[in-house]
């Protein structure tokens, strides 16, 4: 799923050569990947417990108009409501291993978009998301 954020502009020229270098994780070395050639490229693997490694990779365009960010490490682990934790947002520590944020089922679609109004607030003042059924595919955004 694709969510648009209205308030950012992106050209997509189909007919540009992309060149791309590697990118290396540099904390643990754990992943490369291609990176469009003068892009930033910061992230990682973070360790947040002992069984809670997030990836996470900010791509960002030399005129810095265009972010992809791959994952997120400050996105918590979610389990749905219970019995032992009935109320929603509240924290289950499972000590160094890892914590768990207790949050009712979301579609990707719900999570999506709030997720993106509370990312970019700051940024684009006037937020408005745009449904997409189908992602176009990341190369096209990067030509």
């Amino acid at each position: 799923m694709l969510i648009r954020l209205s308030c950012f502009a992106l050209a997509v020229s189909a007919a540009a050569q992309t060149s791309w270098v590697s990118f290396q994780d540099p904390i643990e070395h754990a992943f490369a990947l291609d990176v469009p050639k003068g892009w930033t490229a910061k992230g990682g693997l973070f360790r947040m417990g002992y069984s809670d490694a997030r990836p996470m990779v900010d791509i960002q365009s030399p005129d810095g108009r265009v972010n992809v960010r791959l994952r997120d490490v400050s996105i918590p682990s979610y389990f749905v409501p219970n019995q032992s934790h009935p109320r929603e947002v509240e924290i289950y520590y499972l000590g160094a291993q890892a914590q768990l944020t207790v949050a009712r089922y979301r579609s990707g679609q719900e999570y999506a978009a709030l997720y993106a109004k509370s990312l970019f607030k700051t940024a684009c003042q006037s937020l408005t998301t745009q449904q997409s059924a189908a992602p176009a595919p990341l190369k096209d955004f990067l030509a």
